[in-house]
């Protein structure tokens, strides 16, 4: 992952710019809990998550089925 010139290698690093990037741009709190629960290392809240649009759904549900077939990480 490159963001201005600087290139992101490792999944914890990427992690986290995703979580700053969105949390630049959401319109959501960015609480550490929401209804008792609490973010991932990602920072990214469960109502995000909760509210995504279908495509988007898909897209995390084939990560998510990658992952667990030992595919990695993307």
């Amino acid at each position: 992952m490159e963001i201005d010139g600087k290139a992101y290698i490792s999944d914890k690093h990427k992690a986290e710019k995703f979580a700053k990037t969105y949390r630049s741009f959401s319109k959501l709190p960015t609480r550490k809990e929401d209804n008792n629960r609490a973010a991932g290392r990602d920072d990214i809240p469960y109502e995000m998550i909760k509210n995504l649009g279908p495509k988007a759904q898909d897209m995390l549900l084939d990560i998510y089925r990658r992952c667990w077939r030992g595919e990695g990480i993307p």
